[in-house]
């Protein structure tokens, strides 16, 4: 599919995931080098920092305003890897897009990849590219 087309798709499967009664979209979008990603719906997170939720359910809980731009950074954003936090070590099973200063975190599923977080931040962004993320 064309870019376009593809952040269609994707607008459409974030609308079939988070209006009415919520529900994961699995295979909503496919981005080239990177295989099948799922829109999964997650859990909230905890705390006055809203700590540790991920997925649709976190997104709306704390980055709600920009929920509407996750197609958009998916389809032309840049893939880059990411680095263990403990290990220091590049994490397979974890990686971010990032276009602009919009960001999504991925994480391998066992048939692609499921969102789990996407949010504006230059700093992190900066981080990312720099590979010190």
């Amino acid at each position: 599919l064309q870019k376009d087309a593809m952040v269609q798709r994707g607008r459409e499967a974030l609308a079939k995931a988070t209006t009415g009664k919520p529900k994961d979209v699995p295979r909503a979008m496919h981005k080239p080098g990177l295989g099948t990603i799922h829109l999964i719906q997650g859990w909230r997170g905890k705390g006055p920092l809203q700590e540790h939720g991920r997925g649709l359910a976190k997104i709306l809980q704390k980055h709600r305003k920009e929920m509407e731009r996750l197609p958009e950074t998916i389809v032309k954003g840049k893939v880059y890897r990411l680095k263990n936090k403990h290990t220091g070590k590049e994490d397979p099973d974890r990686k971010a897009i990032v276009y602009g200063a919009f960001i999504a975190f991925l994480r391998r599923n066992k048939s692609g990849w499921d969102v789990t977080s996407h949010y504006n931040s230059e700093v992190t962004a900066r981080a990312i590219v720099s590979g010190r993320y």
